[in-house]
């Protein structure tokens, strides 16, 4: 084909291209348009969270730990746990479960961070929304068992949390693999601190489970 017809393609392929953009069926960009129809999901790199913002996840954790390890200790649910209920006897002491819940606490917002810096599309947003109901979910059990004193309570709060953190896995594997793999230990203890609460409530309520 002559050079001269291959010219006229594409001065004809580029003014097609640009009376799109002005019509407004595609919005200009680098390096040429790209279609309305389709929303970029990517993140401008400049807008993502830096190291900052992972600091202010881990002291707005560490704070939440303190001020929920200090209410244990202070409201005597420790003693009322370990001195007071019966107890599964696989229990750990009270000071490993204290440092295994800070991990926890901590892991978390690591993987908050993670999905925030280097998630994307829908998911990443998803994601963002489900570990903060993961927190919030923190306070229900505090309020159930901790305040309350209830053993039911406490464990139907976790069971809520242990619902919500296996839907926050699944969901955070479609938006950043590694904070996905950042939730798994955390799903490994709730469902252990799951397991310890219906025990509790099995041992301490009457509950008789049915046998064959």
């Amino acid at each position: 084909m002559p050079i001269r017809e291959v010219s006229a393609i594409l001065r004809e392929w580029q003014n097609f291209v640009l009376s799109r953009c002005a019509n407004g069926s595609y919005l200009a960009g680098e390096g040429g348009c790209r279609s309305s129809e389709q929303p970029e999901t990517l993140m401008d790199p400049s807008n993502r969270p830096t190291i900052i913002r992972l600091a202010v996840y881990w002291i707005i954790a560490a704070a939440m730990t303190g001020i929920i390890t200090g209410l244990a200790f202070a409201t005597g649910i420790v003693e009322w746990v370990y001195d007071d209920l019966q107890r599964p006897f696989w229990l750990p002491p009270v000071m490993i479960l204290t440092w295994l819940w800070i991990a926890k606490t901590m892991m978390m917002a690591l993987a908050l961070w993670v999905v925030d810096r280097f998630g994307n599309g829908w998911a990443r947003r998803i994601s963002i929304g489900l570990l903060v109901l993961l927190y919030l979910a923190s306070g229900g059990w505090l309020a159930g068992f901790v305040i309350l004193r209830d053993v039911t309570i406490g464990f139907y709060a976790i069971l809520v949390s242990w619902g919500l953190t296996a839907l926050t896995v699944f969901v955070i594997g479609r938006a950043q693999k590694f904070a996905s793999l950042l939730m798994w230990p955390i799903f490994a203890w709730t469902t252990f601190m799951l397991t310890v609460s219906f025990e509790l409530m099995r041992l301490n309520t009457g509950m008789q489970i049915a046998g064959p």
